[in-house]
């Protein structure tokens, strides 16, 4: 009697079918791995990469490094997802780490835009301030006094501002340039080379020179509004195509769902 020759066909259904009986425990222990990559991969981009070694010396309890606010949207965008799907544990844990990852994303998107609008803020208080000097050197006033004035008409940049002039004793050059570096702005830098040399200047000539470097701040402005018409098609891209992902996540939850269903409702012999 010859030996039966199994084809790779037919050794693939017995080991499915040896594995039949925990094929339930196998899909959910994958299903764990993947939110235990996932989980870790978070933490990176909240912590660093080396978050484990920097958890094991501060403690659990004084997470400093972890942003507050970005945590508590994956906490509440987990659980978003997870409430979506939860007569279904094998997809209500995909949803939760998926409410997770867009929880970040959105805090993530929200800081930027509002530090890029706290940025174009700062950068008209900016060209105010040059205006206001501006217009008190004319008067005969001080560089002091002209940006002492200028202090109670700004309000994003008044406390760097006041610093510098607390600190004006110390070194006029040396007060400006710690005021750029403050700022971070190119606004900031120009202005504060500007101030700089009209230091050495002096009072005489300071309306003089201010009114010729009134062009070097409009040529600041004008490239701040170019590079803002820049980004701005990027955005409208963007909010084209927040509706499309939107039907793409509408799309796929029931698909992933009798998915689900039918791997749960396969039967082996």
């Amino acid at each position: 009697m010859r030996p039966v020759q199994l084809q790779p066909v037919d050794i693939l259904e017995r080991c499915i079918g040896y594995l039949a009986p925990w094929w339930d425990e196998i899909f959910l222990a994958l299903i764990f791995v993947t939110i235990a990559y996932v989980t870790g991969r978070i933490l990176e981009l909240l912590a660093g990469r080396r978050y484990h070694r920097r958890i094991g010396r501060i403690g659990v309890g004084k997470l400093e490094n972890v942003d507050k606010k970005k945590l508590y949207s994956v906490m509440v965008g987990a659980l978003i997802g997870y409430s979506i799907a939860s007569p279904n544990l094998l997809l209500a844990v995909p949803c939760a780490v998926s409410g997770g990852l867009l929880g970040y994303l959105g805090v993530v998107a929200y800081n930027w835009f509002v530090k890029k609008l706290t940025e174009e803020k700062k950068a008209g208080e900016i060209l105010l301030l040059y205006e206001v000097v501006s217009v008190y050197a004319v008067s005969g006033y001080s560089l002091y006094e002209a940006l002492t004035a200028g202090a109670y008409l700004v309000r994003l940049i008044k406390d760097p501002l006041r610093r510098c002039l607390n600190s004006w004793g110390q070194g006029p050059e040396r007060a400006l340039q710690k005021l750029g570096k403050e700022l971070g702005l190119p606004e900031a830098d120009a202005l504060v080379r500007i101030l700089q040399r009209a230091l050495v200047i002096g009072p005489g000539r300071l309306a003089e020179y201010l009114s010729q470097e009134g062009k070097t701040m409009e040529n600041v402005r004008q490239f701040r509004i170019e590079r803002g018409l820049g980004v701005r098609p990027i955005i409208q891209t963007l909010y084209l195509l927040l509706p499309g992902l939107a039907l793409v996540g509408v799309t796929l939850m029931p698909v992933g769902y009798h998915i689900s269903r039918l791997i749960m409702s396969i039967k082996l012999n």
